[in-house]
């Protein structure tokens, strides 16, 4: 993810991203910060995500477990990848 302010790079398991707190702060130029799910993106990445579910579907001749598993752990990789970094003075204008 990059920082919306100085568009350096912040890793998504950093210690300043991973916090319980609702305004986390870059560590480059300690702008606040607020995470964001990206809803288009996320749609996005769910259509293969269901393709392969329906393909397991037909394959496999009903549901299976193996069915499940993939679509509960590939939307946990959707969020994660749709996740943006907003500045959250923004994020407070549109709620």
């Amino acid at each position: 993810m990059k920082c919306p302010s100085c568009s350096k790079k912040i890793d998504m398991f950093s210690k300043e991203l991973n916090t319980w707190d609702k305004k986390k702060f870059c560590p480059h130029c300690n702008t606040p910060l607020k995470t964001k799910v990206n809803i288009k993106k996320a749609f996005l990445y769910a259509i293969p995500l269901m393709t392969t579910t329906v393909l397991i579907n037909v394959f496999f001749f009903g549901e299976t477990y193996l069915e499940h598993f993939i679509t509960g752990i590939g939307g946990g990789f959707i969020v994660l990848l749709s996740m943006e970094l907003i500045k959250y003075e923004d994020s407070q204008e549109t709620e």
